[in-house]
């Protein structure tokens, strides 16, 4: 039997799954008791055949052999052209997902592209798109819902803007911060959330930032949107009990990327405030929220990797610390 083969039976075995990037299968008798479970190929085979030579076989022998493509799983991740999305898709390539990478800057893409296809061996579609606009956001949206195979949706697309505070501020570029960090992750969780369910497996990574706990002055919409997508997050996870799909709201710190170089933080004086030891590494931080993610056990909707910024999120959201910081900052605390 070819890698390409598993072994099915009418009205016997249950669905084909996804568990992390490895393909199983649970193989349930007439009874409903589980038989099997985490075999592929060959062992499958020898199961199904073990169990129709015993002489009360818990297996239907009404059975037939199906050819069915066993694909690798799928990974989407918006972002994907720098920092901490292009370390995503990096590392779900290593686990063995094809990946469709989604961002502005095409180059960027086919560059990261070619090095993922020949590093790791998996297919990577490049989809170029501005989620700033509602009929990009729609295209994606409906590409993500016919994919079967889906495994890992990770919204990581966003950027800073650091041009005042209020109401002195670029309204339009306000606006497209709010279609980027919230309309399209929305839209591409509900998306997702179709052949999930149906697979009754996936995993849904909202990249937002231990700023959705604070209220910052000069970043009123960005700690905002990611205020929205650790809510979101949470709620989303409650609609998703019983579907085997779990939900993360990644919060991190600063991160060492390209985020605060972009061209709408230029302006902003943070990377030159914020200490040495307040940074992190891209790819440590993606690493944790992979595991994260997996976690069934005791698993954490909203994530935040580093001990450090987790104190600052409980510290700093409190009923008493809260209002002196508005205070402080030039805001009133009511």
């Amino acid at each position: 039997m070819s890698s390409e083969e598993v072994i099915s039976k009418r009205d016997t075995v249950s669905d084909y799954y996804m568990y992390g990037y490895v393909p199983y299968i649970i193989v349930v008798g007439r009874n409903g008791k589980i038989v099997s479970r985490d075999v592929r190929g060959t062992a499958l085979v020898e199961i199904v055949e073990k169990e129709l030579n015993r002489k009360k076989p818990e297996l239907n022998p009404n059975f037939v052999k199906e050819k069915i493509m066993t694909e690798r799983p799928l990974a989407v991740v918006t972002g994907a052209s720098d920092g901490m999305g292009r370390e995503y898709a990096r590392a779900l390539a290593e686990m063995g997902c094809d990946l469709w990478i989604i961002a502005r800057r095409e180059a960027r893409l086919n560059e990261l592209k070619t090095e993922l296809e020949a590093q790791f061996g998996v297919c990577v579609e490049v989809l170029t798109a501005d989620l700033s606009r509602f009929e990009d956001i729609q295209r994606i949206e409906q590409k993500i819902e016919s994919a079967r195979n889906l495994l890992w949706m990770v919204n990581c697309a966003g950027f800073g803007a650091g041009d005042g505070v209020f109401p002195d501020v670029n309204v339009q570029l306000e606006t497209a911060m709010l279609m980027v960090h919230n309309m399209a992750p929305m839209r591409f969780c509900r998306a997702a959330l179709v052949p999930m369910r149906e697979n009754h497996r996936g995993f849904i990574i909202n990249v937002a930032s231990v700023a959705g706990f604070l209220a910052s002055r000069g970043a009123v919409d960005y700690a905002a949107t990611k205020a929205f997508l650790i809510t979101f997050s949470r709620s989303l996870q409650c609609d998703c009990v019983g579907t085997g799909v779990l939900v993360q709201a990644f919060c991190p710190g600063f991160v060492r990327t390209g985020f605060h170089d972009s061209e709408t933080m230029k302006s902003s004086p943070l990377k030159e405030q914020v200490p040495g030891f307040m940074w992190d590494s891209a790819p440590r931080v993606v690493r944790k929220s992979l595991r994260a993610a997996q976690r069934r056990f005791c698993h954490r909707v909203v994530f935040i990797p580093t001990f450090f910024y987790r104190v600052i999120a409980r510290v700093m959201s409190g009923p008493l610390i809260a209002p002196l910081r508005i205070f402080f900052t030039g805001g009133k605390t009511r």
